[in-house]
């Protein structure tokens, strides 16, 4: 794949560069979805800490278990899914701290760290307090990675791409819970906890190549290292860039030049698109979407299905993937309003058809 834009022809006219003529330059459009997958991969890893609580619960409150002395109480089990959304909520305020100050790149890359200790609390836990602090830092890298992940994969992308980079996260999250769900039930307890180590380090090693967004480079009044950023990330020349670059620091120069105020997101369009925002995290999450995801198994053992709770909830699975793996596919060409409505629609037969089958069966 390949994208176009116009770029300075360093044609020997005599001219400054100024009033060189354009031509168009072949870009590499492949380079953004690998890079963006890249880090991605880190949404992998979340999605997998998430999903954790599905296949593991059933190993903490069985009869016999001994993981943290003794079987953990119904009450334990609610606090293990919950204090996840805990750390969660203080996650963004680093990522977007880390963001400014030490790059988009390495924004992502620090979520490694409270991923690692997390994995590590699991691994060794001998109590359910150890469970609990596993938990919380694992909420803390969400929060980094749902701030800064998206952060990044819209900064390197050009605008007929921006949309389908925008879904990996939903994509990618995914992945994590597919890998947690087929694996959890049919390994031992501490297994899951490498399975998601390994994922943890091959996301380090694989997005350590990739390169920071120019965009923060801009920020920081380094144009030559943001050009250089683009030039990998594009595909091009330096004179490939420089239309595409000159743009950006443009840009960058009339945002720093304006005082924001609080007061600000109220007025005009702001507050439109603050409140179209709000009402669509609310209805996500009011949707009760991460209940359902931590403790899928045992809602399927509640329904009394024939069918083998940790079967259905790999279909549930996989059900994700094919819906996610379609978004970045139409995104760009359905548009979103159009793919929330439907999105919406099916949450809500979801949501009335799961407690009548539950309660008829």
């Amino acid at each position: 794949m390949a994208d176009r834009s116009y770029a300075y022809d360093p044609v020997s006219t005599g001219a400054s560069v100024n009033q060189q003529p354009y031509r168009m330059e072949q870009g590499q459009l492949w380079r953004q979805y690998i890079i963006a997958g890249a880090a991605n991969i880190g949404i992998v890893c979340t999605g997998f800490c998430m999903g954790w609580t599905s296949p593991i619960n059933p190993k903490l409150t069985d009869a016999n278990s001994t993981i943290v002395g003794a079987p953990v109480s119904s009450d334990e089990t609610a606090w293990i899914g919950s204090l996840l959304t805990v750390g969660a909520i203080f996650g963004p305020f680093i990522g977007g701290f880390a963001a400014s100050k030490i790059g988009r790149k390495w924004g992502v890359l620090s979520s490694a760290i409270p991923l690692i200790i997390g994995f590590i609390l699991m691994l060794t836990a001998s109590s359910v307090g150890m469970i609990y602090a596993g938990r919380i830092f694992w909420g803390l890298a969400v929060g980094i990675l749902f701030t800064v992940g998206p952060m990044y994969c819209a900064e390197i992308a050009t605008d007929d791409s921006r949309g389908a980079l925008g879904s990996f996260l939903q994509l990618f999250v995914t992945f994590g819970f597919i890998i947690v769900y087929g694996a959890g039930p049919s390994v031992s307890y501490a297994a899951v906890q490498y399975i998601g180590i390994a994922c943890v380090v091959a996301f380090v090693v694989v997005f350590f190549f990739m390169p920071e967004t120019p965009i923060y480079y801009l920020t920081k009044d380094d144009n030559e290292s943001a050009a250089e950023c683009l030039m990998k990330i594009r595909g091009k020349s330096r004179s490939g860039v420089q239309g595409e670059l000159d743009l950006m620091a443009a840009d960058i120069r009339a945002a720093m030049e304006k005082t924001a105020t609080f007061a600000d997101l109220f007025r005009g369009g702001n507050f439109k698109a603050f409140y179209i925002s709000c009402v669509l995290v609310t209805a996500q999450q009011f949707s009760g979407i991460n209940a359902v995801l931590f403790y899928m198994t045992d809602i399927f053992s509640a329904t009394g299905s024939a069918l083998e709770p940790a079967t259905a909830t790999i279909i549930i699975g996989a059900v994700q993937i094919g819906a996610s793996a379609i978004t970045p596919l139409v995104a760009d060409r359905l548009g979103r309003r159009l793919l929330l409505l439907i999105s919406s629609c099916g949450t809500a037969v979801g949501l009335v058809s799961t407690p009548i089958f539950i309660t008829t069966e």
